[in-house]
């Protein structure tokens, strides 16, 4: 199993095909916005198979991750390792996005 380093999951081919900018840059509260009015679909992968939910587990930024799950971001998706975004937050020590992703996985659940 591959370590997730931050080139493997901050290279969004569709992304950045699309002229946007990178994807490290939508963990930004204000660029998740634009990105979500901008009509985007939160579940499109990028290149590593992962979500911008991978990020922002990565980086810990719980703001964006409630935006993007509020828009109805699959909790479940997984990357090109099979891993989801509560992988990746445990990994990483992020307790906040990791309780986060715990109260809504546990809420679909039931």
């Amino acid at each position: 199993m591959q370590v997730h380093d931050t080139q493997t999951h901050d290279d969004g081919k569709d992304l950045e095909a699309s002229g946007r900018p990178e994807p490290q840059q939508y963990l930004e509260e204000t660029g998740v916005l634009r990105l979500l009015k901008e009509g985007a679909d939160p579940n499109t992968p990028m290149s590593s198979g992962g979500s911008l939910l991978h990020l922002c587990a990565r980086h810990d930024n719980v703001f964006a991750a409630e935006l993007l799950i509020d828009r109805g971001l699959n909790v479940n998706l997984q990357d090109e390792d099979l891993w989801t975004a509560l992988h990746v937050a445990c990994v990483c020590d992020h307790a906040d996005v990791l309780l986060l992703l715990l109260l809504v996985r546990n809420t679909l659940q039931t």
